[in-house]
């Protein structure tokens, strides 16, 4: 009984990290990176083959323009939740690089209507909730 729930640990270790495995290699450095600025990133795991970061939220942390480069590594990302946050149209410059995004959540931010219109132009499929 001892060794089959030890057989039973393993298999759910190593589940667990097959699981973390399944993203995008590429994907990974930026993955970490927005988890270590307190970001929260979603996946769509209905998807087959690689599981692509298909949300990130900043919403309510006090990160900056940076916060946004790691966002270009994300080839599949629809929606960016900057809510509350101390972005400034400088760090819109970032998403432009990132053609797949759908929905940007903006509201309580530094961002002028005049980046968020330059940003409108460069990705037209944008919607931006303010």
């Amino acid at each position: 009984m001892r060794h089959g729930m030890l057989l039973l640990g393993l298999a759910l270790v190593a589940g667990c990290q097959g699981s973390r495995q399944q993203h995008d290699p590429g994907e990974e450095a930026a993955i970490v990176k927005v988890e270590q600025l307190e970001g929260r990133v979603h996946y769509d795991e209905g998807r087959q083959g690689m599981i692509p970061v298909v949300k990130v939220d900043y919403s309510g942390t006090y990160v900056g323009d940076d916060a946004l480069v790691p966002l270009k590594s994300f080839t599949q990302l629809e929606e960016v939740d900057l809510a509350g946050t101390r972005v400034t149209d400088r760090g819109l410059q970032h998403l432009k690089s990132v053609p797949s995004l759908k929905r940007l959540r903006v509201h309580r931010t530094r961002l002028s209507s005049e980046g968020l219109q330059e940003l409108q132009r460069a990705l037209p499929q944008l919607v931006i909730v303010r």
